[in-house]
């Protein structure tokens, strides 16, 4: 098992010095379009309800704790923007592929964007669930320290104590 970041999983891919790699999309449609890869599963198969976060939005909590309307403004953006992509995928397509054109210097042929977005799901739901089931998994390969984990308050409540009742 190799830790490679993707663009080099494609490139090794191509010379034949890999045999199979996991990666995100859109790299896994690349593989199977330009390379003639064999998709093997779907990732969220392996997952309750066929869902996981593959990103999340981390902070620091003094940050959090002493900006509360700049992580709501963030929060309320992100969730308009979530609505947006959603509401609008020809325009999310083109914007995303001028993002790759100007990261990796090349933008994607338009099968390869469309078969790639059409495999993921994008919301601001943390998918909770999930995120419990990484840290198990993280932890039983010895990835998270001799100590374990512990995920108490790792999602933050927009709700302040103040407001409770």
């Amino acid at each position: 098992m190799l830790n490679i970041q993707n663009p080099d999983i494609y490139t090794l891919f191509v010379k034949g010095e890999i045999d199979g790699a996991w990666v995100p999309e859109p790299w896994a449609t690349r593989l199977v379009q330009e390379l003639g890869g064999k998709r093997l599963f779907f990732e969220e198969e392996l997952w309750p309800d066929k869902q996981f976060a593959s990103a999340l939005l981390i902070g620091r909590t003094t940050y959090i704790e002493k900006n509360p309307k700049i992580i709501q403004s963030w929060i309320d953006s992100n969730n308009k923007t979530v609505t947006w992509i959603n509401a609008n995928p020809k325009e999310t397509e083109l914007i995303f592929n001028q993002f790759m054109k100007k990261t990796l210097g090349k933008s994607l042929p338009e099968n390869i964007l469309s078969e790639s977005l059409a495999n993921i799901k994008i919301t601001s739901d943390p998918i909770e669930e999930s995120i419990s089931i990484f840290a198990e998994r993280a932890n039983s390969l010895g990835y998270l320290g001799r100590h374990g984990y512990d995920l108490d308050g790792i999602f933050y409540n927009a709700i302040s104590k103040d407001d409770k009742s």
